[in-house]
């Protein structure tokens, strides 16, 4: 799995930069996220990600050094900062995504249907085991 998550890694960077978006993959993994969760709070998002607070909170920074996002006040939480994807991001998310499919697509090429939800729902299975796991030693 470690091989398969690095080589759609590798091909998602490329993809992008030869498109003209040059992101890490921890920004591009934030950005994506965004596009679905716009305004949650940083803590939530570092949750989200399964990333720690503080190398999460780096990222943000450079992302907001490039004017990708910003960091608003939460109205009911002094403390709390929400994270917002900025005008500059909007055209490139059906950019990051087709980019997604594609890579998507040609690793599935030769699954069936079945096979390709099956598989699905597997990684589902052991992405909850793993992640109660981690909850459990969190505690």
């Amino acid at each position: 799995m470690g091989d398969i998550h690095r080589l759609y890694s590798s091909s998602y960077y490329r993809d992008l930069k030869t498109k003209g978006i040059e992101l890490t993959q921890a920004q591009w993994r934030i950005l994506s996220l965004l596009a679905l969760h716009d305004g949650r709070t940083q803590s939530e998002l570092a949750e989200i990600m399964l990333m720690e607070k503080a190398p999460f909170g780096v990222v943000l920074d450079k992302l907001e050094a490039k004017q990708m996002i910003e960091r608003r006040p939460d109205t009911r939480d002094r403390r709390a900062k929400r994270i917002y994807i900025t005008d500059k991001v909007e055209p490139l998310i059906p950019i990051m995504r087709g980019v997604s499919k594609n890579i998507t697509e040609t690793a599935m090429q030769t699954l069936s249907d079945e096979d390709q939800q099956q598989l699905t729902r597997i990684l589902k299975v052991m992405r909850c085991n793993l992640n109660n796991l981690r909850q459990q030693r969190n505690q």
